[in-house]
């Protein structure tokens, strides 16, 4: 028997976080699309249960189409048994909207469980109180972060565990496994890499067998570039490009270039032309500065009689606060260079 494990899919999220309006409308409609193409996968592949692992949605507020396409899904795929339970964010949110529970809906609260033919279903977050048959197969669902050694010895097969947002999984003991599914789409720049959900196989020798499936339509890349010896906007879109060619980022991607290293005190750069010039390249693209650090430039100047190291100079021997006198030159330097301070 196939199962799907899949927990924090956020839906109805802002998604503003790192996009600007457009783009984070877009991306709220992309989550419930990803949720909807994951239940036309579990048709297509004979799944018969998908357990839902907390945080179906991102806040107690849940929008009238959000609601109508998750129940319209789930009055559609009647052979498929849904298992809800709720998670820190969407606390009481999907019941509370439900007018008539699909018959293939079931909504745990904590110490409930759920038998479909040889498999038990519980909801419990505290090993202390379970309490399962050893010729059953065994899945206990939670949204949490717990100590996997508590649950050894309870008769479990599979813990399905939902509020870490990438997928892990460990051996609870000889017989069982746990597992995070992470979540289905990343939402931010704390969510990088591959995100989809676990597909279980479950067969009545009591063997669970698992795999995770990447199901993202777009991948969150965070990526570090170094710009030591940079000294112009064009030196640092060559090693951006560089980097990003060598993790294959794709046009869909959501990508995220955070400029490294120490760099002279003249080294001035056009964060708004490279943001730009690789705008029609990713769905998302942006640059951040704020790890770049400065080399000591007191010394370097000193002896130079062009204007601008005598701006240097003058403002190392100023009275300014030291982080202020770095903020001073940076903008100095960039007027002199003929670039906008940003």
């Amino acid at each position: 028997m196939k199962i799907i494990h899949c927990a924090d899919i956020h839906l109805d999220s802002p998604m503003n976080t790192t996009l600007n309006n457009n783009l984070a409308v877009q991306r709220r409609h992309e989550l419930l699309i990803t949720f909807i193409r994951m239940n036309e996968y579990a048709l297509e592949n004979h799944v018969e249960m998908i357990l839902i692992a907390g945080d179906l949605f991102d806040t107690e507020f849940v929008t009238e189409n959000t609601r109508q396409q998750v129940m319209a899904v789930m009055e559609h795929n009647r052979d498929i048994q849904y298992v809800y339970i709720e998670g820190n964010h969407d606390e009481g949110a999907f019941i509370r909207s439900m007018v008539n529970k699909p018959g293939n809906l079931h909504c745990l609260m904590n110490g409930q469980s759920f038998d479909y033919r040889d498999i038990t279903v519980l909801a419990q977050d505290s090993p202390g109180h379970i309490e399962l048959e050893s010729e059953r197969i065994n899945i206990v669902m939670l949204h949490g972060e717990v100590d996997i050694k508590a649950f050894a010895g309870k008769n479990i097969d599979y813990l399905a565990m939902g509020h870490i947002h990438s997928y892990g999984s460990r051996a609870i003991d000889a017989r069982g496994i746990a597992c995070y599914s992470g979540c289905l789409e990343g939402r931010g720049f704390d969510e990088t890499g591959k995100k989809g959900f676990v597909l279980l196989d479950a067969d009545a020798g009591l063997r669970v067998t698992h795999r995770f499936i990447p199901f993202a339509s777009r991948q969150i890349i965070d990526c570090r570039v170094k710009a030591e010896n940079c000294s112009n906007t064009a030196q640092v879109r060559e090693r951006i490009e560089e980097a990003l060619k060598k993790i294959d980022a794709g046009k869909k991607d959501i990508v995220r270039v955070r400029l490294t290293g120490r760099v002279l005190a003249d080294f001035s750069f056009s964060r708004g032309f490279l943001e730009k010039s690789f705008e029609g390249q990713y769905f998302s693209f942006s640059v951040e500065d704020k790890e770049l650090k400065p080399l000591p430039c007191d010394s370097l100047y000193y002896g130079d009689t062009s204007l601008r190291g005598t701006f240097i100079k003058n403002v190392m021997e100023s009275d300014e606060a030291e982080e202020d006198k770095q903020k001073i030159i940076e903008l100095g330097i960039a007027v002199l260079s003929g670039e906008e301070p940003e």
